[in-house]
């Protein structure tokens, strides 16, 4: 069609002379070429002087083929130079690679690198393979690289640098090129004069000068009449074709570029968009000055229009108006560099009100915008070109690629350009179907590119795919007859060329897909050929390659998803070694997860890897621990916070708690494995454990059934090493969740669970099961509480469980245990120390201290220390911390008068039979000290605290005698029975007509005990009456008399009752009374056994004959037989230093009160004080000092016996009262109370002054005497009244 004056072209090097050449060099005394043989050959390849800066275009590329036949006896530094060489002028060039797609140089780099030991060659010759195939990747070739891939039957391990191929294979689907492009070589033009007929014929359109547009008949018709007016300097010159017509000169088009028809006009209104891929090639032309490639030139015969050129890296856009002036220019702020690929977007914006605008889009973003004037005019747009100007200059002429172009008849917005890179550069179609694209969009995305609006604006687009000879055809969905002058195809002129490549997804496809890879995992086992040693990391180059071609391709996705291929993966991998499972291969899975969290169709597939491969425990457990914490540590942090991505899927939706527990129990367990192997587990558990964490605390917080997953986990598993982090993470859970979690725990039987881990071995475990009982108990209410601890007995199991497991009593377990005491569990072991005392803290589980008591007097003390000397630690440290909790705070004292037994457990505690004397009786100091403190207590708040005296001086009584009978000590007989005589009544006061009395006849009540026992469960006592306190083997009654009008002897009641071995009482079914023969408790809710063997000598004078006949009547044989056998009450020193002990407290609060210390913020006195109707301290020591006296006279005699000696005596010294006393008694003082008798009249002297000072008023009208230490003085009514009123 046209002619250029082109120099001489340089004969080619035919191929198959290529090995005649190769022999003849060696021939000739080339043996071993060197470097002054290798020069030449690469000025030849070149075409001149060969440089990698300015001279690297392939002119001939047979040369190449020579040079790789010389290249095995180069010395290795030359042959990686030439690889080297070669891979960069393939890298620097798209038109080179073009030129040796016809030469098969992979199979020759297959060759080579079979043939080569030498690991940089092999990454050049890889890098080499790696180029090409990137371009262009026939069947053949993708076969070849396979072969050589693939295990024969005879090889025992990979083909030399199989690596570096399996690397190149993993890089292809990176390759981001178009498939089917424009070429634009940028050769220099020529000008060429065209003379066309005017007969319209079949073949390419030219436009005349005068602006006809002429169709040749043939091609011979326009190249003979060309030829004879080349050298016609006019252009008046006319021709006559072979039809006839006349021939006209037509205008010079340019010999490289695209020729586009005329346009009769151009979109206006509504502006324009300019469409398509570039790539530039820069060569030594750019470093011209005058040098501005044209990328578009749509223009009129005048010069109005548009256009767009490069100025060095930038592109400029002009847009030409009427005249010169008129000519506005934008750069774009944007570099392009050569070897890329940028998609350009030109929109021109037209607006009426405000200056239109042109903006420039380079991959999608918006780069630049600029005002311009866009023209109007009514000339025909035709001077349109693709790749050059008008002129055809060197210039101008744009040099490198370009893909299919597309021009619409509106300007683009930002949301739509972006969508259009998103297609990506090998999208040529109509915007017609969503199939035509294989790429994953969003239904956003397809509304924008697919619902016809976009291919209805369209004004004409061309891609290199419709292109016959020279005609390229216009593919635009509409035919917009209305803007062509004629035909709307163009033409491509001499330089340009379409390219169709072969990426290699296709070539792949060609195959069989992704199956075709899958033989290479089986032999991943294979050692290398070279080293001889297996590569670890070539799973994570192949499974990336497989990820790749899937993210590369949407179909690929899907087919992904069809074939299952991930669970085949997952069945390949557990068939080779699991030292494959590297960090590399976990980095690879987290990179395509990521990627397909926000891919639009990627959640099926996203749900596949997920169930088939990420948490599939039995693949991942022989995989070292480093890989393992890496892998379970990132899908704890980054995946499973929320859904993943757009997919809208979740990892506790898919996996749950109840598959990350099966996991430990079957995959990660630590009895079924090996030493070594165990502690590799012992660090990867955590992590699932994190895993399951972030489940159950994200959202809403954690779900009925995850709880009851936990709770079976604990229940099922019987190994101890399995139980503990997971009962620890459970711990942790309950402690940091709202009350919510503790009740699902409940609800789930976790406290059966958690009594079951108590009987563990482990002290770890036990521990943690108490804090879980500890946490439940703690976040329920009172009422549940009582239930649990009463009606369910929680802490009598807990105890029993304690002491089956025969776990050594540690600090740590008491310090659990002190938590649960006073309501404050905590999360962590408290170790090695004791745990703070916080004096703030209140007593709420009384009941523990039962367990406490029996845990340190049978459990046996740590291995660590010495038995005994722990052993007294742990009980001085129990009495310390509850008696600094009640001095505290009063609440503490209650709780503590709620057990049925507190006296007992404490007097077992302090009671050590190995300790030394210093240490005995510093557990004695500390025992009376809390029996202080709680008399104390009980005195000033309690209603009838006076009890509580009486129950702790039986429980030293029953101790005293439980632990004779354990030593086997007894009592003389005589006092084996204690009775009292009744002193003759006075007249009036006799017995009913029927039951007759002789007052002459002593007559004697035993205290009758039934034999029987009862067990009874540990529990508080009753609030409403008094029972016994706790025994231990030997039988113990206790009668209990009661006046119910106050004092006045009258309707006195007997209470009967009989004590086991649990602390519970027995009444007596022969009393008659049962239901009322009890004290009525006050204040104190406490359970309290009377005084055994104690009777109010003063209640017996005070009792009609024949009520005590009637007493006397309901006791049968057997109790009084029973009776006979208990030993008498007797004042040990224990019940001495006690009473001691609380009468100098009193006598220290009266005088203070005196003094005025204790009510120096107030102007209460203390006859205020105590006389106040809301204050128990008058009626308590009243009763506490009446059962005192009570009890001495019956024990010196009765009243009837000291009244006589009072009155022989009287007048007699002071001083000799106690051996008279001692004289005359009846049963002596030596057998009944222990000590030295001054300080028992020092103790009835205290009681005395008591009296007087609390009871009678004080210093009233007694006679004179010394001052005492109450208050009360000498002389006629002349001490302060106390309490009540005046005068006694």
């Amino acid at each position: 069609m046209s002619r250029a004056a082109h120099p001489p072209a340089r004969e080619q090097l035919p191929v198959h002379k290529i090995n005649e050449l190769c022999a003849l060099i060696l021939k000739c005394g080339y043996s071993a070429p060197t470097r002054a043989l290798i020069n030449p050959l690469l000025d030849l390849l070149a075409g001149g002087k060969f440089d990698l800066k300015q001279n690297f275009n392939i002119k001939d590329p047979n040369w190449i083929l020579l040079i790789l036949k010389l290249l095995p006896d180069l010395p290795d530094n030359l042959q990686l130079e030439l690889w080297n060489i070669l891979s960069v002028v393939l890298q620097r060039s798209l038109l080179n690679i073009h030129k040796c797609r016809q030469l098969k140089l992979i199979d020759n780099c297959l060759e080579h690198l079979t043939k080569t030991k030498s690991e940089r060659v092999a990454g050049y010759i890889a890098l080499v393979i790696e180029i090409l195939a990137g371009y262009n990747l026939t069947i053949q070739e993708l076969k070849a690289i396979l072969f050589y891939l693939y295990k024969t039957e005879h090889s025992t391990d990979w083909a030399p640098h199989a690596i570096l191929l399996v690397k190149v294979l993993s890089n292809l689907p990176g390759f981001i090129q178009p498939d089917v492009f424009f070429n634009f070589s940028g050769a220099p033009g020529a000008v060429s004069l065209m003379l066309m007929c005017a007969c319209v014929r079949a073949c390419v359109h030219v436009v005349c000068v005068c602006g006809m547009v002429h169709v040749p008949c043939s091609y011979e018709c326009v190249n003979v009449y060309s030829s004879g007016v080349l050298g016609v300097l006019g252009w008046s010159c006319k021709g006559v074709c072979e039809c006839g017509d006349k021939l006209h000169v037509l205008s010079l088009p340019p010999s490289q570029a695209i020729t586009l028809p005329p346009l009769a006009k151009w979109p206006g209104q509504a502006g324009f968009t300019f469409s398509t891929w570039i790539r530039i090639e820069k060569t030594i032309e750019f470093q011209r000055e005058y040098y501005k490639p044209v990328v578009y030139w749509f223009r009129t015969g005048k010069g109005m229009g548009y256009s767009a050129h490069l100025v060095g890296s930038t592109l400029v856009l002009e847009t030409a108006g009427k005249g010169t002036k008129k000519t506005h220019t934008c750069a774009v702020e944007f570099a392009f560099q050569s070897h890329h690929w940028y998609m350009l977007t030109v929109a021109y914006v037209h607006n009426r009100l405000k200056n239109s605008e042109v903006m420039c889009y380079v991959d999608g973003i918006l780069s630049s915008t600029g005002e311009v004037v866009l023209p109007t005019t009514d000339d025909v747009y035709d001077k349109c070109f693709l790749g050059t100007s008008p002129t055809g200059s060197q210039d101008t002429t744009f040099q490198g690629q370009m893909t299919a172009v597309y021009v619409f008849k509106e300007a683009l917005g930002p949301d739509v350009v972006k969508t259009l890179h998103k297609l990506g550069s090998s999208y040529k179609s109509r915007f017609r179907f969503e199939a035509e694209c294989d790429v994953a969009l969003t239904t956003n995305e397809k509304k924008l590119l697919f619902d016809g609006s976009l291919a209805d604006s369209v004004l004409f687009s061309y891609n290199a795919k419709a292109m016959e000879g020279q005609l390229l055809y216009e593919t635009s969905p509409l035919e917009n007859v209305a803007f062509f002058v004629h035909s709307p195809h163009a033409s491509v002129l001499q330089g340009v060329e379409p390219v169709v490549t072969t990426p290699f997804q296709s070539v792949l496809h060609s195959l069989g897909g992704i199956q075709a890879l899958f033989p290479l995992i089986a032999q991943l086992d294979l050692p290398q050929s070279l080293s001889h040693t297996v590569d670890y990391t070539l799973s994570a180059k192949l499974l990336s390659l497989l990820l790749n071609i899937a993210r590369s391709s949407n179909s690929y996705l899907q087919h992904l998803v069809q074939m299952n291929a991930l669970n085949l993966i997952n069945h390949l991998l557990k068939k080779v070694s699991p030292l494959h499972l590297c960090s590399e291969l976990v980095g690879c899975l987290f990179n395509f997860m990521s990627y397909l969290s926000d891919a639009p169709n990627g959640a099926q597939l996203l749900q596949q890897m997920i169930e088939q491969l990420l948490f599939d425990g039995s693949l991942w457990v022989g995989a070292n621990a480093h890989v393992q914490n890496l892998l379970y540590g990132q899908l704890s942090t980054q995946f499973c916070s929320g859904p993943l991505g757009t997919t809208g899927l979740n990892l506790r939706d898919l996996v749950g708690v109840g598959q990350m527990l099966y996991i430990l129990k079957e995959n990660y367990s630590l009895t079924t494995s090996g030493e070594e192997e165990a502690e590799r587990l012992v660090a990867v558990r955590p992590f699932l454990l994190k895993i399951i964490k972030k489940f159950v605390t994200q959202g809403k917080g954690m779900r009925p059934q995850e709880m009851e997953s936990i709770v079976s986990y604990l229940s099922v598993v019987q190994e101890e090493k399995n139980m503990s982090d997971v009962l620890g993470f459970l711990l942790e859970l309950l402690f940091e969740s709202c009350d919510t979690v503790t009740k699902m725990f409940e609800h789930a039987n976790g406290l059966k669970a958690a009594v079951k881990l108590i009987a563990c071995f482990s002290e770890e475990l036990t521990l943690n099961a108490i804090k879980l009982i500890g946490r439940v108990l703690h976040h329920s209410s009172q009422k549940h509480r009582l239930h649990l601890i009463q009606t369910m007995g929680l802490f009598a199991v807990v105890k029993e469980k304690l002491l089956s497991a025969g776990q050594p009593f540690s600090v740590p377990m008491f310090n659990t245990l002190y938590e649960i005491l006073v309501n404050c569990p905590s999360k962590t072991i408290v170790a090695p120390h004791f745990i703070a005392l916080d004096l703030a803290h209140d007593i709420t589980f009384p009941d523990i201290l039962a367990v406490m008591v029996e845990l340190v007097t049978n459990l046996p003390p740590m291995a660590s220390q010495k038995p005994a000397d722990v052993d007294i630690w742990m009980r001085m440290q129990l009495l310390s911390y509850v008696t600094s909790l009640c001095t505290q705070n009063n609440s503490n004292c209650k709780a503590l008068l709620q057990l049925r037994e507190w006296q007992h457990w404490f007097l077992v505690l302090a009671d050590h039979a190995n300790a030394s004397e210093t240490d005995y009786q510093s557990l004695q100091d500390m025992l009376f000290r809390l029996f202080h403190v709680v008399l104390m207590y009980s005195f000033q708040e309690e209603l009838e605290g006076f009890a509580v005296w009486v129950k702790t001086c039986a429980a030293l009584h029953a101790y005293s005698v439980s632990k004779m009978a354990a030593s086997g000590v007894t009592e003389p007989e005589s006092s084996l029975e204690w009775s009292f005589t009744m002193p003759p009544l006075p007249e009036g006061d006799l017995p009913p007509s029927d039951q007759p009395y002789d007052p002459e006849t002593p007559h004697h009540t035993s205290l009758p005990i039934s034999e029987e026992e009862e067990h009874c469960p540990e529990g508080r006592g009753g609030a409403t009456e008094w029972e016994e306190l706790a025994s231990h083997d030997s039988e113990h009654a206790t009668f209990v008399f009661r006046d119910e009008e106050g004092g006045s002897g009258e309707n006195l009641r007997v209470q009967r009752s009989t004590s086991s071995k649990g602390g519970g009482t027995q009444s007596d079914p022969t009393s008659g009374d049962q239901d009322e023969g009890g004290m009525q408790g006050g204040g104190s809710s406490e359970g309290v056994g009377g005084v055994e063997g104690v009777a109010s000598s003063s209640t017996q004078a005070s009792l009609k004959p024949w009520k005590i006949h009637t007493i006397q009547q309901l006791m049968s044989a057997r109790s009084m037989a029973a009776a006979r056998k208990m030993p008498r009450f007797r004042w040990s020193r224990f019940n001495l230093r006690l009473l001691e002990d609380l009468l100098q407290s009193l006598q220290m609060c009266v005088a203070k009160w005196n003094n005025g210390t204790m009510n120096r913020k107030t102007s209460v006195t203390l006859a205020e004080y105590v006389n106040d109707p809301h204050r128990t301290i008058k009626a308590n020591i009243t009763n506490f000092l009446a059962l005192i006296v009570d009890n001495m006279i019956a024990l010196n005699g009765g009243l009837k016996h000291l009244l006589t000696q009072s009155v022989l005596h009287r007048g007699g010294d002071p001083k000799q009262l106690p051996t008279i006393v001692e004289d005359s008694c009846s049963a002596s003082l030596h057998r009944s109370i222990e000590g030295d008798l001054t300080k028992v009249q020092s103790l009835l002297q205290s009681c005395v002054e008591l009296e007087e000072a609390i009871v009678l008023g004080g210093g009233g009208g007694g006679g004179g005497g010394a001052g005492t230490p109450m208050g009360g003085g000498g002389g006629g009514g002349g001490g302060p009244v106390l309490f009540g009123e005046d005068g006694g």
